[in-house]
């Protein structure tokens, strides 16, 4: 459901799937476009609003954890694996109706990765190990090298998604340590 900032409402949302496991998350795109679907789930849809239409369904094939970024959607879909990060295929969707855009694929067990998340643009990929935040520059290319954003006091970095805007990431350890990073600093 959909309330405007008046209170006037609520528009309904139809055709949402619903498991009581996973919740579903609503994002927006625009002041008239939202996108919905579940975290692990294999699509989302894409509504106008006001007039609560389905404008677009995006079929990631998959289970699939997506991002909402300025103007794309970003994705990791990890296919033929339930439950495991093997051969994690990361995609661009340009919105409001372009194709999808494969960046590259993430063998999640022999990286370490604990969690990720990309830049606003979709043109890095960020992911935890250890201690240790890291930039992998996206499309992934033969030959490109992760850069070190930075470190904590701790080990089981994760990043806090709902925390990171605009340039920024939050991260917090395992000792409760959060770092806030400003990707658009000549440093980290």
């Amino acid at each position: 459901e959909v309330w405007s900032d008046t209170g006037e409402g609520p528009i309904l949302l139809r055709g949402l799937e619903t498991v009581q496991a996973r919740p579903n998350y609503c994002r927006w795109i625009s002041e008239s476009r939202v996108v919905t679907g579940m975290q692990g789930g294999e699509r989302i849809r894409i509504w106008s609003i006001p007039e609560g239409r389905l404008v677009r369904t995006i079929e990631f094939g998959a289970p699939t954890w997506w991002e909402v970024k300025e103007d794309r959607i970003l994705s990791e879909t990890d296919p033929g694996h339930p439950g495991k990060h093997i051969d994690t295929l990361l995609r661009s969707w340009p919105l409001p109706d372009g194709e999808p855009v494969d960046l590259g694929r993430v063998d999640w067990e022999a990286l370490g990765a604990r969690s990720s998340f990309f830049d606003p643009t979709g043109s890095t990929w960020f992911y935890t190990k250890g201690r240790t935040v890291f930039a992998r520059p996206l499309p992934m290319t033969e030959g490109d090298r992760d850069r070190v954003v930075g470190s904590h006091g701790a080990d089981g970095v994760m990043f806090l998604f709902d925390a990171c805007r605009g340039d920024r990431l939050v991260s917090i350890d395992s000792g409760g340590e959060l770092r806030f990073w400003s990707m658009s600093a000549p440093e980290s």
